[in-house]
């Protein structure tokens, strides 16, 4: 089961690249999670960051992707679950509120 530590954890992370992204001029689009495997299936607690200017994070994206085929098919594999499955995964929404489900 994920902890609470952990639930904090992906926070914490979440807040700090968010105000280092600020006070540096940086853009950024990041995603962290704090998974463990069951039997039954994946739980997982995921936040995300996405800061800056759009015009410049999907330059950076598509730079990456174009680089590394390992980044193409993990967001091409993501994008598709995301569209075809239903939600299992709790995402800790910007707001660091994590009393979910």
């Amino acid at each position: 089961m994920i902890t609470e530590k952990q639930k904090e954890a992906v926070k914490k992370l979440c807040q700090y690249v968010d105000n280092f992204c600020e006070e540096n001029g940086l853009s950024a689009f990041m995603s962290v999670a704090a998974s463990e495997d069951h039997p039954d299936g994946l739980e997982q607690i995921a936040g995300s960051i996405i800061t800056g200017k759009t015009e410049h994070i999907v330059g950076s994206i598509s730079g990456i992707v174009k680089a590394n085929n390992k980044v193409y098919m993990l967001l091409s594999v993501a994008l598709m679950q995301a569209y075809t499955r239903k939600a299992d995964i709790n995402a800790i929404p910007f707001g660091g509120d994590l009393n979910m489900n």
